[in-house]
């Protein structure tokens, strides 16, 4: 009788560390993101690297799409490389993840991209734009090493810059079609980047379908300048996901969108706020739910 409890007892064990978790991690992806701003209202926020779902065309199912016709005022897009099938026809916006494979060292991926901003005011030789990326502490964690050329004339960017030493660029006068930028007011630029490591977390469920609406404590916190907020859902729902600052004042929105069912992900990037305390709030129909959030810089 003891033997059999003992054994029933080593089979419970072994069990439990078998078999897997209800909720796990799985590493998918290697992604960086790159912020434009110009003095006079052109923005975006990109996000480019590799997915081991990704291919060098566009992957709607990772959310890549392909840029509608110019409109007036602002645009910027990732284009196709030269020599390589174009399979990006007009471009794609926001998003542009190459595949995970192979991942030896010397692995080098190259990401080009334009952007341009038709604005009269823009024009002008005084218009600056501003570049950021991640520091090189989040870089390093990611690939071996990222740099950024100007890959037409070297008028833009003289030489290189190495995205680890630094993690900003100020360029002025590139709209300027007087100014030293031949493609001006596109301004085409390439990013090279060496190495590969697949390091970013998607969390998984053997359930994906929540029982319940969930507004997840954000992480890290406290956090400098972005961190990740997830929220489940049960339902096809119409969610909002809002910031406010201490004076109860919108600051920004998120999410405001269908979804379907399952636990989602967004990283808030707070680089132009304040230190401080920070509130997000989830709304889905009658429900509601808020977080604090800590910024420290």
């Amino acid at each position: 009788m003891t033997k059999h409890l003992a054994l029933l007892a080593f089979t419970l064990i072994d069990f439990l560390l078998l078999s897997p978790p209800t909720l796990s991690a799985q590493l998918l992806s290697s992604t960086v993101w790159l912020k434009i701003n110009d003095d006079v209202g052109g923005h975006d926020s990109l996000v480019f690297g590799n997915h081991i779902n990704g291919t060098y065309c566009i992957d709607s199912a990772l959310g890549e799409n392909m840029r509608p016709p110019i409109p007036p005022g602002w645009c910027v897009e990732f284009t196709s490389i030269p020599g390589r099938t174009n399979c990006f026809g007009t471009g794609i916006i926001e998003k542009n993840l190459y595949d995970a494979a192979p991942r030896f060292p010397t692995r080098k991926d190259t990401f080009d991209l334009e952007f341009a901003n038709f604005d009269s005011v823009a024009l002008m030789p005084f218009v600056s734009v501003t570049l950021r990326w991640p520091d090189s502490s989040y870089l390093a964690h990611r690939c071996d090493s990222m740099v950024i050329v100007d890959r037409d004339s070297g008028r833009v960017i003289p030489g290189r810059i190495d995205m680890f030493a630094r993690d900003s660029v100020v360029l002025t006068g590139v709209y300027d079609p007087f100014g030293r930028n031949p493609t001006a007011p596109f301004v085409k630029l390439r990013i090279f980047k060496r190495g590969l490591r697949i390091v970013d977390e998607v969390k998984l469920e053997t359930n994906p379908v929540p029982k319940d609406f969930l507004l997840a404590q954000n992480y890290p916190n406290p956090f400098n300048p972005s961190t990740l907020i997830s929220y489940s859902i049960p339902r096809q729902a119409h969610i909002r996901l809002q910031v406010f600052n201490l004076l109860g004042q919108v600051i920004g929105t998120l999410v405001n969108d269908d979804e379907q069912p399952g636990t989602h992900d967004i990283t808030w990037d707070a680089d132009n706020r304040p230190s401080g305390l920070y509130f997000y709030r989830l709304t889905a129909g009658d429900f509601t739910q808020t977080k604090k959030a800590v910024l420290l810089k």
